[in-house]
């Protein structure tokens, strides 16, 4: 099994950044698979103490990134004479993993499993069916749930038919209509 689970970054994690040398940080991927010098990539595995009761299996990955004007005031002392900020699966956070629900191993699997397949779908809907929307394209889940999941519409049944009403007035009707016409299109999985 593969999971992705994000968590704060503790002293601990701290200590072991600061043993990262120059040259363990790797340039960040964009959606599209070109590399970023805005944000970049290291493996902790081996410098962090908190994992000594991890399995062989297990990695743990830190990603930088420039601090945006919002983030800046709280930069911790670490980050402040670095001029990044560290952190964790920001936008699986957003679908969830912000809160693991119990204290049971397997609750907690079962949650960020659900929480991965939440995160697939939204960037799989992205890329099928909002490719050539400019403002949704590259959205983060909070975005997404803002402008399309959260739709102002009517579901009425009419003719043993379910007919969904999208008001005009809406600044993502038209997007949010493609959207659904695109992803009704593709074939059923067999």
């Amino acid at each position: 099994m593969k999971f992705t689970v994000g968590w704060t970054i503790t002293d601990t994690d701290e200590a072991a950044i600061e043993l990262l040398p120059a040259g363990a940080w790797s340039d960040s991927l964009n959606q599209d698979g070109t590399a970023t010098n805005s944000a970049h990539v290291a493996e902790l595995t081996g410098l962090n103490h908190r994992l000594h009761a991890w399995t062989g299996t297990l990695r743990l990955l830190v990603r930088r990134t420039k601090p945006s004007a919002r983030h800046a005031k709280n930069l911790t002392d670490l980050e402040k004479p670095t001029g990044w900020r560290y952190g964790q699966v920001r936008c699986g956070k957003a679908m969830g993993l912000r809160k693991l629900p119990s204290k049971a191993w397997t609750a907690n699997r079962d949650w960020v499993l659900a929480c991965n397949i939440a995160t697939d779908l939204a960037v799989w809907t992205r890329l099928v069916a909002l490719h050539d929307q400019p403002d949704l394209a590259h959205a983060e889940p909070d975005t997404l749930r803002y402008r399309l999941l959260h739709l102002p519409a009517n579901l009425a049944a009419h003719a043993r038919r379910r007919v969904l009403s999208v008001p005009d007035t809406w600044p993502w009707a038209e997007a949010f209509t493609r959207c659904r016409q695109r992803l009704s299109l593709l074939p059923l999985p067999t």
